[in-house]
């Protein structure tokens, strides 16, 4: 917008004596000073060119002023947005401008890790970008690959966490299903019957081990050591079979008994033993 300027200097005109040919002003400089004033007003606001407040705040009439009045109904309207826009302080660099409805304030929001701007636009960091960009199908798993970050199910999955089955792992069995399924009762042994692994007791064990009281088993030889009181034995010393005496050792020098036995001493005996007892002396 230009400003009006005199382009005649009346007063000079004004202090020259009348007649003088000076004084006269001619139809040109009157031209000159009408033009200066058409092109000054030519660019200048018109009074009626002021907005009214509706249209100050809907900033939509560019053409037209906006008193100071205008101006603070423009910062009061929505909630005075604006003035707290202008009120918002620190660096707005990487920020993002946010109007908070429960406060009606406006808010500079940072922003975190895994956001980034990217031209006007908030762009998610790479990793964030690859697991968004991940087929989310049932089954699947997000993992690390070393680069990138992948989805993964079934046997690749247990791969990637050590859990390959036959290889980590024991892979399903038949026969852990059946050995799972017997009853943990006092006693029982877990013994193959051909086909499955069935629990037995005690009886039925030495059975399928053919030595039940049924069977008659033959072994190439029978060691007894040190025999205490039992089914089999007698006293401390004493070897019987069904109560009759196969082996002694009697330091008493008695000997006496109703059977027949082998005896191991370091004295011979003081009694007679019975028929078909053996003696035999050893040195102590």
């Amino acid at each position: 917008m230009s400003n009006y300027s005199l382009q005649v200097t009346w007063s000079t005109k004004d202090a020259l004596a009348t007649g003088e040919q000076l004084k006269a002003v001619s139809a040109t400089e009157l031209g000159n000073e009408f033009s200066a004033i058409a092109t000054a007003v030519a660019t200048k606001y018109d009074s009626d060119a002021l907005a009214s407040e509706v249209e100050a705040e809907a900033l939509t009439e560019p053409a037209k002023l906006i008193t100071p009045l205008n101006l603070d109904q423009v910062f009061k309207d929505n909630d005075g947005i604006l003035s707290d826009l202008q009120a918002i302080t620190g660096s707005a660099a990487d920020g993002l401008f946010a109007w908070d409805n429960g406060t009606t304030t406006a808010k500079l929001f940072t922003l975190g890790t895994g956001l980034s701007f990217s031209g006007d636009t908030v762009a998610l960091e790479a990793g964030l970008q690859a697991i968004s960009a991940l087929a989310k199908t049932d089954g699947n798993i997000v993992i690390g690959n070393g680069s990138t970050w992948v989805a993964e199910s079934g046997a690749t999955a247990r791969t990637s966490l050590g859990l390959a089955i036959g290889t980590n792992v024991q892979a399903w069995d038949a026969d852990l299903d059946a050995i799972a399924g017997l009853t943990s009762a006092n006693s029982n042994f877990i013994v193959g019957n051909g086909s499955t692994w069935v629990a037995e007791n005690a009886n039925t064990a030495r059975t399928s081990l053919g030595v039940g009281t049924g069977d008659s088993p033959q072994f190439a030889a029978v060691n007894l050591s040190h025999a205490t009181a039992s089914t089999l034995t007698g006293a401390s010393g004493q070897a019987l079979i069904e109560g009759q005496y196969i082996l002694s050792h009697d330091s008493s020098n008695t000997h006496s008994t109703s059977s027949a036995k082998v005896f191991v001493s370091t004295s011979a005996p003081t009694t007679e033993g019975d028929d078909g007892d053996f003696y035999y002396e050893y040195t102590a």
